[in-house]
């Protein structure tokens, strides 16, 4: 079995698949907050009868008036907040699942399902602020007109997603370009191993440009900053995700049995070895969990659909391994790195794991918990909240020249408009110090299109709504099964799913240059092959 051609049987069997409670603990380790979706949805697979899937909407339809009517009665009230976002949710989710849909939309669900993490910190926050940074305290009073906000994004998205796509863009046939060869994506233009072999080396080479460019510079990414001017930096940038790609496809061979392993299979177990490696000792305090063990698991779930429990010990395992040890001694050795100019690397490690030993219980725990208490979700509900407050605003006319001319080179285009500056947005709502002019801070896209156009700015979500469900014809796996699909979606995921805690203008549109970017690489491959040229 190859993957020049789709592998039919996977989407025939994942329209009847359930999943037992081995497959839901996978699910919910490696996609957290936008599992909850999915194991909804398969709770819902699990009975013969579509009827339930309408029972459980209607439920979910009567109780979202009912939170959201308390809602405005007791205004201040988070609690009916979350309830009410997470009854649209799983509404949504039994629409789907009626239709018989649900995995043909995964994209959406899981970016919803990402919501309902935003929702619940809210409430978390509110009975424990003592545990998270004290601007929380200042800025609390206007939690329920930013959740509001939040609540508003999630519905625009879905309306432009089903609504205004159906009654818009349904006529296009994307539906047809989805599982045609014009479709790049489906990589009709390979036809041989050897086809594959140039084009697994070409996203390899070209994915790591900003690496060896760092790397000539002696410098190491994510560590001690860029090597590479930011005006060659912002376009490069856009070819980094080609080499997860890359050895995310050539790892979907490894995990087919019966498959003769070739030179992409022996070259990608060396590929993701590295990476660990390189994750490591790069500084990025822990992150090799989401940017290898993760990925490696999602591709592992979605391509055998039923995993044995040695495989969820280990990757919880990994988790707690991560959080508790890694985590805390890369935050150490990242502050090193900063500092430190003879030892190298091997060495800093190990200064790093000697200092965690001799730190007390309190510094531990205070170290451990900073993913909960102070950055990740927690950093995105007071960004939001944030702006909200301090009514912070901004000029729009320059946002939508940068929407939709993001394309236009800057050398083309001397008056080209700056992004927003998020180091004055921090400084406006006092996140960073009135005297800062350095630190960049984080504003979320709710936050962003509210520093425009207030509430009423809630109905651009409309937009990215309309850029995932192209993204689900594009490149989804369950439109048509390859591994190559597969490889794609897992590898733009984290962005996919970073969406909302991103920047609104900046998050989509890189989306949109990276997603082209890969095209572009597809196009001048199948170019190549196709004129014999390699």
């Amino acid at each position: 079995m190859s993957d020049y051609q789709p592998v039919k049987y996977f989407n025939t069997k994942l329209k009847n698949i359930y999943f037992g409670i081995k497959e839901s603990i996978f699910f919910a380790t490696i996609l957290n907050w936008s599992a909850i979706s999915l194991l909804f949805s398969n709770f819902l697979l699990s009975f013969k009868s579509k009827n339930i899937s309408h029972i459980w909407g209607l439920f979910f339809l009567i109780t979202s008036g009912l939170f959201l009517a308390l809602s405005a009665v007791i205004y201040n009230s988070l609690e009916f907040r979350f309830l009410l976002a997470t009854s649209i949710v799983l509404f949504i989710t039994c629409y789907d699942c009626y239709r018989n849909q649900f995995y043909d939309n995964l994209l959406i669900h899981i970016t919803n399902s990402g919501y309902i993490g935003l929702a619940f910190y809210f409430v978390l926050m509110k009975y424990n602020p003592e545990e998270f940074p004290n601007i929380w305290k200042d800025v609390i009073p206007s939690a329920p007109q930013t959740f509001d906000i939040l609540i508003l994004c999630l519905v625009f998205q879905n309306v432009g997603y089903y609504i205004v796509w159906n009654l818009f863009f349904a006529n296009l046939n994307f539906d047809k370009w989805s599982v045609s060869s014009k479709n790049l994506i489906n990589l009709s233009f390979i036809q041989n191993s050897y086809h594959q072999n140039i084009l697994f080396i070409a996203l390899c080479v070209l994915g790591s440009i900003t690496r060896l460019w760092n790397f000539s510079q002696g410098s190491i990414y994510y560590t001690q900053g860029s090597a590479i001017p930011s005006s060659v930096g912002s376009l490069l940038a856009q070819f980094d995700r080609l080499y997860v790609v890359a050895w995310l496809y050539g790892y979907t061979f490894l995990l087919q049995t019966g498959l003769k392993k070739n030179a992409v299979s022996y070259l990608t177990s060396i590929l993701i070895i590295v990476e660990l490696i390189y994750q490591l000792f790069s500084g990025s305090k822990g992150r090799f969990f989401s940017f290898v063990i993760k990925p490696v698991a999602t591709i592992f779930i979605f391509r055998r659909l039923r995993v044995s429990w040695i495989a969820v010990i280990i990757l919880l395992a990994l988790g707690i391994f991560s959080w508790l040890l890694l985590y805390p001694t890369l935050v150490i050795y990242r502050d090193l790195l900063k500092t430190s100019t003879s030892l190298n690397s091997l060495e800093l490690l190990t200064q790093s794991f000697q200092i965690l030993k001799n730190y007390s219980w309190d510094k531990y725990i205070e170290t451990i918990l900073i993913p909960l208490n102070e950055s990740g979700i927690t950093e995105q509900v007071i960004a939001m909240t944030s702006i909200v407050h301090y009514q912070v605003s901004q000029e729009s006319s320059w946002f939508w020249q940068r929407l939709f001319l993001f394309w236009v080179p800057r050398f083309l285009w001397s008056d080209k408009p700056e992004s927003l500056d998020i180091n004055l947005i921090g400084r406006l709502t006092h996140r960073i110090g009135s005297e800062d002019f350095q630190t960049s801070v984080l504003i979320t896209a709710p936050g962003e299109i509210f520093l425009y156009y207030g509430f009423w700015g809630c109905a651009l979500m409309i937009i990215p709504g309309l850029l995932f469900r192209w993204l689900n014809d594009a490149i989804s796996p369950f439109k048509v099964y390859t591994f190559f699909r597969l490889a794609v979606m897992v590898a733009y995921l984290p962005l996919i799913q970073d969406s909302v805690g991103g920047t609104f203008e900046a998050g989509l549109t890189g989306i949109v240059m990276q997603i082209g970017v890969l095209y572009l690489i597809l196009l001048l491959v199948k170019i190549t092959l196709q004129k014999n040229w390699v």
